[in-house]
């Protein structure tokens, strides 16, 4: 199990990668892949509009990077930290890598996979470990201030 400081340590990192995002005017969601053995090895930040990808998500961006630095479709020993929730097909990626765990700062009550009953109980068994609410308000905070500016544009 990862360390609250490890993990805050982490998140802020992800927060960073969120910023990315929220530059290239795309929703400012950041994640990366944690190895224990390895530290940082995937890192990936939503590029949806910008690659024209429906499936470009900065949790899957951060895992296929991740994968190809170990060579293996696998990460047994590996977590994802996501600044929100992670989506239905992001889940659906991580139980396929075979992730540890997941952490996540703040939860997506339209989307969210995890706290909204989308994935079934049982399905969430085949993480070993899923922690939340790491740095969440700053997490929040992005997002809020990213949907206010898009509809005062609006």
């Amino acid at each position: 199990m990862l360390s609250n400081e490890l993990m805050t340590e982490l998140m802020q990192e992800a927060l960073r990668l969120a910023v990315y995002a929220q530059e290239a005017d795309e929703v400012p969601i950041g994640a990366l892949v944690y190895s224990e053995e390895e530290g940082i090895i995937g890192r990936g930040y939503n590029q949806t509009r910008t690659c024209n990808d429906p499936s470009a998500h900065a949790e899957t961006i951060a895992i296929r990077q991740a994968c190809g630095y170990l060579k293996n479709y696998r990460l047994p020993s590996c977590y994802i930290v996501s600044t929100i929730e992670p989506c239905f097909f992001c889940f659906g990626v991580i139980l396929n890598a075979r992730l540890r765990g997941v952490i996540y700062g703040a939860p997506e009550p339209k989307m969210g996979a995890l706290t909204h009953a989308i994935i079934p109980t049982h399905m969430q068994r085949h993480l070993h470990y899923i922690h939340h609410g790491i740095c969440m308000e700053e997490c929040m905070a992005l997002m809020q201030a990213f949907f206010k500016e898009k509809r005062a544009k609006n």
